[in-house]
């Protein structure tokens, strides 16, 4: 009986895709269904993001969760410096333990700031990586170039990081030829 249920759900959530995906996740942190905290908010505007269903779905269960965790925060409190990538799933919503919640910029992210209430533009993505606006003239680039350029590229502390660790990396080729 219960590898059925068990099977009815998987298939379950293999038709309803991203809403199945939500509505367990909202369960395993305890968050009730119907619950939108934060999307529902007077003043939220959600500036730069489609608007879709799952991405408010992403949005109100990362606040939730955060809620959940700490009942005597405010609203203030909450999204002082609290960040999301709703172009991920909702089931890779930070949880209300990990600090700043950003994980890898790629290509496709959308890094949302929810104390400013609006997702960052690639030039901002670009920023964070380290670029400097005088090595690249952005203004030659449109949006989409920008967050696919800072999706693509790597950090200038871990690049320096990656540099370091090849060149003084023992087991290289070029270091067991010039010993």
């Amino acid at each position: 009986m219960r590898q059925a249920a068990d099977t009815t759900l998987e298939n379950a959530k293999k038709h309803l895709g991203w809403k199945a995906a939500a509505l367990t996740e909202r369960f395993a942190r305890g968050i009730p269904g119907d619950m939108q905290l934060y999307t529902t908010r007077p003043g939220v505007q959600l500036r730069g993001l489609c608007h879709s269903q799952r991405q408010r779905e992403y949005l109100d269960v990362q606040y939730a969760g955060v809620k959940l965790a700490n009942p005597s925060m405010s609203h203030k409190e909450i999204i002082t410096n609290l960040w999301g990538n709703p172009s991920q799933s909702v089931c890779r919503a930070p949880k209300p333990s990990s600090e700043l919640g950003v994980g890898v910029i790629t290509t496709s992210t959308s890094l949302y700031s929810f104390e400013r209430d609006v997702v960052i533009s690639g030039e901002g993505l670009l920023k964070l990586h380290g670029w400097d606006k005088h090595v690249a003239p952005l203004e030659r680039f449109n949006e989409n170039e920008c967050r696919s350029l800072a999706g693509d590229s790597v950090s200038v502390p871990i690049a320096a990081l990656m540099q370091c660790a090849m060149a003084y990396n023992p087991y290289a080729a070029w270091w067991r030829g010039a010993q």
